[in-house]
């Protein structure tokens, strides 16, 4: 037993918590700590390294140093470590293990051969005093030696923790990826919470951080739980010492009972991790403090006007996984910025230039080590959104031809522009074939310009085309002030353009973000087919998310996922989107994760809408179709004259997959379109023309018809 005599002690820790275990070790009586990378080294009384080995939430081993000395080699190491007095330590009847760590220089290349010359040194010392020796256990030793190498100098110490002290022992279950107990504490440590406020993880996983703050609220010690330690086998252990620091931890966990506590909130979309994170709560004993609830993302609300989001966002392992990782990063930015104004955020990222997608002034940053990867924290205070980009109308006083294009789209930029404000819109047309000399249309979609030409008639020429198609530009450019970088053009038969550059070769897709009622989506203005957000179907969309509380959606109809995008924030229990291609298949992925949509009840699945209709067994409460001229049903390029009687097909095959109480919303797009009469005939159709065409797309009243669709009553 060492009593009453100052020893030394080392405490290691994960890279970039040596500042908080030293923060502590003065809190204990600790003397002259002194941190190197990864450990704490110390002076004190025992006391100090019990008080480690219970209190300590940032640390991970507490070591009490036995001997230093400086060797040259294996055989010199094993020599010195021959003279250590064991039996001050360990007995005959002691079951012990030997780990060892090496840094740069050491003599010795290899840390287990270290160990076992230090394991062999401590049996031939026991065998020389008493013709006996100890046994070796790898697995929760009485007595766990540690081994430490740095250049020539050598460390032995007992470990006193015995295992690794984060294993605090309420976690049964970790989840995917989950952090490291000591590291969650830390992070709600440096995370600046007081206690006073609401506490918030929106992606809880197993519920570790939200644990960590709680036992910190509770002044709780972090090893009161563990079953084990390697001082309690220790010769030199001081049990009256060890008990009375129990009962102290007790009474001080007690009477932090008393004290008023804040919301301790988790949030998870997966409900099996969930129930996982409750039996790890459950187990902390803290069940009545903590509050778990199965919710996406995308539904994260602030609880109060202030408290603390802390969260953990996934990292991403493959590339796409990336990609829709950043956008899930830039949808928790957007939801903050709106919502949280006020509120402080720590978050802890594994990719830390993903924290710039925030768009949060962070305040104080650190690099935190989770095992061998780089991380970072960001902590920061939510100011709130900045001011939203409005459109300005330039003079044109200046243009030499275009005059009648310029008065027009004036004309009706002044009332599109009114109109989309009080509509809250910031994806709207607002030229659409006017003029017979411009064919084409111009929508804006917020601070981006998107103009598409469609076929010239037979009767013009090409230069005279393309001397209309430069007019257009100009004028766009000119009334609206904006440079290329946010001028969009598309052409007909040809690759679409960016500016006043026509693509010579394919470049990878560049995204966009805009929003709509709420939701946030991808554009790609290089797209054949148009951005990806059909202005036509707004409507649609709109009426899709009223109306999807609690149901199945099937979306055969929109190849960004727009649609199912605003079914799922209606409330949409499960749905399944219909694409052509894998690059389709991506963009719902991200606008998914831009909207902070889980997957896992959301299908995006690859082929044309007849097959799967034919294929596909399930059923749905409500459908979306919609057929457009030149796009693939069946897998092949649909031509106009063609499109009544696939439709038709479509139809009845979507029927047979709807629900007897559903509701099929079936949409057309090209000239003469209209509904066979067998249709009608066989099913409750009613028209929508005139509730679900927009406003800024009146002038195409022809090209756009809507029907809601629903099978007949049956008569009692």
């Amino acid at each position: 037993m060492i009593d009453n005599q100052a020893v030394y002690f080392i405490a290691t820790c994960a890279g970039g918590l040596e500042s908080l275990v030293a923060e502590e070790v003065v809190r204990w009586g600790g003397r002259g700590p002194a941190t190197s990378v990864g450990a704490v080294q110390w002076s004190g009384m025992l006391e100090s390294g019990y008080r480690a080995c219970l209190w300590s939430r940032f640390a991970s081993r507490v070591l009490l140093v036995v001997d230093r000395f400086e060797i040259g080699s294996a055989d010199d190491l094993y020599e010195k470590a021959r003279l250590v007095r064991w039996e001050e330590h360990l007995s005959v009847e002691s079951r012990f293990a030997v780990d060892c760590s090496l840094s740069a220089g050491a003599p010795i290349g290899h840390s287990k051969f270290a160990a076992l010359r230090v394991k062999d040194a401590v049996v031939d010392r026991f065998r020389e005093q008493s013709g006996l020796r100890p046994d070796v256990q790898p697995r929760r030793p009485d007595v766990r030696l540690a081994v430490h190498l740095r250049g020539s100098s050598a460390t032995l110490a007992v470990d006193l923790s015995g295992e690794s002290l984060h294993r605090r022992g309420y976690r049964a279950s970790g989840g995917i990826a989950p952090l490291k107990e000591s590291l969650a504490a830390a992070i709600i440590a440096l995370s600046g919470w007081s206690g006073d406020t609401p506490l918030l993880d929106p992606l809880c996983g197993s519920g570790t951080l939200l644990i960590e703050a709680a036992l910190q609220l509770a002044d709780s010690a972090p090893g009161l739980d563990r079953a084990y330690f390697g001082l309690t086998n220790w010769l030199g252990h001081d049990e009256r010492l060890w008990q009375h620091l129990i009962e102290e931890a007790v009474e001080r966990e007690q009477a932090a009972q008393e004290r008023p506590w804040p919301p301790i909130i988790g949030y998870d979309a997966d409900e099996k991790i969930i129930s996982a994170a409750r039996e790890n709560i459950a187990r902390a004993g803290l069940e009545d403090r903590i509050v778990l609830q199965v919710q996406e993302l995308s539904r994260l609300q602030p609880t109060e006007s202030v408290g603390l989001l802390v969260c953990n966002p996934p990292y991403g392992e493959r590339v796409s996984d990336k990609q829709h990782v950043r956008y899930l990063y830039r949808f928790l930015g957007n939801r903050l910025r709106a919502r949280f104004a006020g509120w402080q955020v720590a978050l802890f990222t594994g990719v830390p230039e993903y924290a710039d997608l925030v768009q949060i002034a962070w305040h104080e940053t650190r690099r935190l080590y989770n095992g061998p990867l780089a991380c970072g924290l960001f902590v920061g205070r939510v100011s709130g959104s900045g001011p939203r980009f409005s459109w300005q109308i330039g003079s044109t006083d200046d243009l030499v031809v275009g005059r009648d294009l310029a008065d027009r789209l004036k004309k009706n930029l002044g009332r599109r522009l009114g109109w989309a404000k009080e509509q809250n819109l910031e994806c709207f047309r607002v030229y659409d074939r006017d003029l017979p000399d411009y064919n084409v249309v111009i929508e804006l979609y917020r601070k981006w310009v998107y103009i598409r030409e469609f076929s010239r008639s037979g009767a013009i020429d090409q230069d005279t085309a393309e001397k209309r198609w430069v007019t257009v530009r100009t004028v766009v450019r000119e009334l609206l002030s904006v440079g290329r970088d946010r001028l969009f053009l598309h052409r007909t038969g040809r690759r679409s353009e960016q500016g006043d550059r026509q693509g010579k070769r394919k470049k990878a897709a560049k995204r966009f973000e805009v929003a709509e009622d709420g939701a946030s989506f991808l554009l790609d203005f290089s797209a054949t087919g148009g951005p990806g957000l059909s202005l036509d179907q707004r409507s649609v969309r709109l009426r899709l998310r009223a109306t999807a509380s609690g149901k199945s959606f099937l979306n055969c109809a929109d190849q960004s996922g727009a649609a199912t995008v605003q079914a799922i924030l209606g409330g949409a229990c499960r749905s399944t989107t219909v694409v052509s291609d894998g690059e389709q298949q991506e963009l719902v992925g991200g606008n998914f994760a831009l909207n902070g949509i889980y997957p896992q009840h959301h299908r995006v699945v690859i082929a044309d809408p007849r097959s799967w209709l034919e294929r596909d067994e399930s059923s749905h409460d409500l459908i979306y179709l919609n057929i457009r001229s030149g796009i693939s049903i069946s897998g092949k390029r649909s031509e106009t004259r063609d499109l009544g009687h696939q439709s038709s097909e479509l139809i009845r095959l979507a029927m047979c997959r709807l629900q007897p109480d559903g509701q099929l919303l079936f949409t057309m797009s090209f000239r003469t379109a209209t509904l066979d009469e067998s249709i009608n005939q066989a099913f409750d159709c009613r028209v929508l023309d005139k509730v679900l065409l927009p406003r800024d797309c009146e002038r195409s009243a022809g090209m756009h018809r809507y029907w809601e669709i629903r099978h007949l009553k049956r008569s009692p």
